[in-house]
């Protein structure tokens, strides 16, 4: 599915939130870490098409459901529908990360601000709750 919109033509700003933890949803997972990018001559690594597609129609969903950022230090929980035998589930938590900050909802993915992260599958959920939960600095 290739869109024409997309987040980079827009700056996101984002004011900080009151609350502790958030928790947001999409419908589908993202492509393996291992899909992400493809190395193209003369070019160098660049996003696949999947990953610029998933990006951009994720980000426009995370941007619907928070209006600011969890400043600071975080864990990242990401729950997946269990139907998908065959995932990694390190390989989801990689791009949701890379959403949150490119969406501004968390400031960086370092270890720095990210305190923890995991996936977990979940019978009770379909497609992918991600549970961010501000932590003592």
């Amino acid at each position: 599915m290739k869109t024409s919109f997309g987040l980079d033509r827009y700056r996101v700003e984002r004011k900080p939130i009151a609350d502790n933890a958030i928790v947001l949803e999409l419908p589908h997972l993202p492509p393996s870490t291992n899909n992400l990018y493809l190395n193209v001559k003369g070019r160098g690594r660049v996003k696949s098409g999947k990953y610029v597609d998933w990006l951009s129609t994720a980000g426009l969903l995370i941007n619907t459901q928070v209006k600011g950022r969890v400043t600071g230090r975080v864990d990242v929980l990401v729950r997946v529908e269990d139907c998908h035998p065959t995932r990694d589930g390190d390989n989801i938590t990689k791009p949701i990360c890379d959403l949150l900050v490119k969406c501004g909802v968390i400031q960086d993915d370092r270890a720095k601000f990210v305190r923890s992260s995991g996936t977990r599958w979940d019978q009770s959920i379909k497609g992918v709750r991600i549970e961010i939960t501000k932590v003592a600095a």
